[in-house]
């Protein structure tokens, strides 16, 4: 069986790599690594240095489209990974700022972000704000694709961030390619630890909860990087229109849930006044 009989096709920060691993070790049941995870939670360790793995791989992932890269042939079947929603959108631009390419986030931000920018607080917020809410300024999301004319499978790239929904895609991918899918103890701990170094995944989960904190005002304590104080800022946005004020301008974010209850508060209660 030629190694690029099945291939993955996905964008930097989508997951290809964890998803290569999981449908050769669980489908293919190729030899297993001990140590997957690089320094950034990205899964790129046993394409780096197991050979056994290299060797044994059944399907290999890149960014085929993303990067325009040629292979000798074409598979005869291909997984795609889209991001389909706005949960996986926002998930997808904090995993690319903070992991994609194993580049840490502040080698990224230092050859990415002017330095103006970047050493203003508010306005590197800003600039955060415009990559998770609007997708002219965002990192490139999957959307022109290689290989039209190859059977493929398409995979919502979220649906990897609930276990049942993750187990239900590996169960329609061992469908697609034809083989029996073998979940067990190991790959629980490993999707959760997939789970737990997902910058993406925890920053969502923990402006949502904060968002509830707030809202409820309840009395929590926060101290967020600015892509999670950027991303709390479009949570308000579109749940309760705040587009300005302190959350936007200051330099200093709110390090309390009560102190950004007050401030949307004040937005809603002087809203119509502004106009």
């Amino acid at each position: 069986m030629r190694p690029d009989r099945f291939v993955i096709d996905f964008w930097a920060g989508s997951h290809g790599h964890f998803l290569e691993y999981v449908i050769n070790c669980w489908i293919f049941k190729c030899a297993r690594t001990v140590d997957l995870f690089t320094h950034t939670g990205a899964c790129h360790r046993a394409k780096q240095t197991d050979k056994r793995y290299q060797q044994e791989s059944l399907i290999v992932c890149g960014h085929f489209s993303q990067l325009n890269l040629e292979i000798s042939c074409l598979p005869e079947k291909l997984i795609r990974i889209v991001v389909d929603d706005f949960v996986g959108a926002c998930c997808y631009q904090i995993n690319v700022i903070c992991r994609a390419g194993d580049i840490p986030k502040k080698d990224k931000e230092l050859k990415n972000i002017a330095s103006h920018v970047l050493n203003n607080p508010e306005i590197l917020r800003g600039d955060y704000f415009a990559k998770l809410s609007n997708a002219a300024h965002a990192w490139s999301l999957p959307v022109e694709w290689k290989f039209q004319q190859v059977q493929s499978l398409e995979i919502n790239m979220s649906l990897l961030y609930d276990f049942f929904t993750f187990l239900e895609v590996m169960q329609n991918i061992s469908d697609f390619l034809q083989n029996k899918f073998s979940p067990d103890q190991e790959l629980f701990y490993l999707w959760q630890e997939f789970i737990e170094r997902n910058q993406g995944w925890q920053s969502w989960n923990l402006c949502n909860e904060i968002l509830k904190d707030t809202i409820s005002n309840r009395d929590r304590e926060i101290n967020l990087g600015v892509e999670q104080q950027a991303l709390l800022n479009v949570l308000l946005s579109r749940t309760v229109g705040m587009f300005d004020g302190d959350l936007f301008t200051s330099p200093n974010y709110p390090s309390n849930t009560k102190e950004i209850y007050e401030l949307v508060k004040l937005h809603l209660d002087t809203f119509d006044s502004r106009f």
